[in-house]
């Protein structure tokens, strides 16, 4: 008749088996999972970097315009009379 100890250690060993088969398949999951996340973030980075570069390219032709505006005589003078009404 087995003991309680030698239950316990059929059960360990029961449990070590199970580990050994199904560890490969959860490693493997997880790391089918990081490359996955890892292209995805690349789109993103990419596409995120893309938004950002049309982004700046329409602020800065914003600014030119603007500095245009600000610098030209015409601006000058309607804001003079603007400022004596």
């Amino acid at each position: 008749m087995p003991t309680l100890l030698e239950d316990s250690v059929l059960e360990i060993d029961q449990i070590i088996i199970v580990a050994l088969i199904v560890s490969p398949w959860l490693v493997g999951g997880y790391f089918d999972y990081r490359t996955k996340i890892k292209t995805l973030e690349a789109k993103f980075d990419a596409s995120e970097r893309s938004n950002l570069l049309e982004e700046n390219k329409s602020i800065k032709h914003r600014l030119e315009v603007l500095e245009a505006i600000v610098t030209d005589k015409g601006y000058e003078i309607s804001d003079k009379i603007s400022k004596i009404k």
